[in-house]
């Protein structure tokens, strides 16, 4: 793994064995900055590479991965060209999608220990967001104007859908296992698909 230091054109690397992660301690140190595309199973580290600026990558794809958190510390990165991330079933605990301005896909799906996912700001690029299994309590989908799916599946923590206004592009949204009980349905005009909801 030493030789990724050389590769300065790396634009796609993908790791997709668990049984052979011991083998990759370098890596750890460095990860080429030209990368578009980073899929790596299983990822065996809590954080990415401190010298990694990520300033290219579009794809991250850590699923069963280690990570707890994306950048050491309080160092925060802001990754402008990233649209779609994976870390199924990580040990990821919060992420601020004010790093992700251009985020298409969160799929934090069976991430159990996540708690929560930080939205300080719009986030009119997101359109599929997966949370299912997470400890998340609450979401406000006034910041997310263009979410098309929405996964609470199993989010037995949930207890909050806080929507000011119409959710019209709202197409799937599953509540099953959560707390949810004041899901006002004249907000979401064109849902396709609605899983778990409560009559009260």
């Amino acid at each position: 793994m030493k030789g990724l230091r050389k590769m300065k054109e790396l634009r796609f690397f993908s790791v997709d064995c668990d049984c052979i992660v011991q083998k990759f301690d370098e890596s750890r140190q460095y990860l080429p900055d030209t990368l578009q595309y980073l899929q790596w199973s299983y990822y065996p580290f809590w954080c990415l590479p401190k010298t990694f600026q990520a300033n290219m990558l579009v794809n991250l794809e850590m699923e069963g991965s280690f990570i707890s958190q994306l950048w050491e510390g309080r160092e925060r990165k802001v990754l402008n060209k990233l649209r779609f991330i994976n870390l199924k079933g990580s040990t990821l605990r919060s992420f601020d999608l004010e790093i992700t301005p251009n985020l298409e896909t969160l799929d934090l799906g069976g991430c159990y220990d996540f708690v929560d996912l930080h939205m300080p700001v719009n986030c009119p690029k997101l359109k599929f967001l997966y949370l299912s299994g997470s400890r998340v309590s609450n979401l406000n989908l006034g910041l997310t104007p263009n979410l098309d799916t929405l996964d609470l599946k199993d989010c037995s923590a949930f207890v909050e859908l806080h929507m000011p206004v119409e959710c019209l592009k709202l197409k799937f949204l599953n509540l099953s296992g959560t707390k949810v009980r004041n899901h006002n349905l004249a907000l979401t005009p064109h849902l396709e698909g609605l899983y778990g909801y409560r009559l009260v």
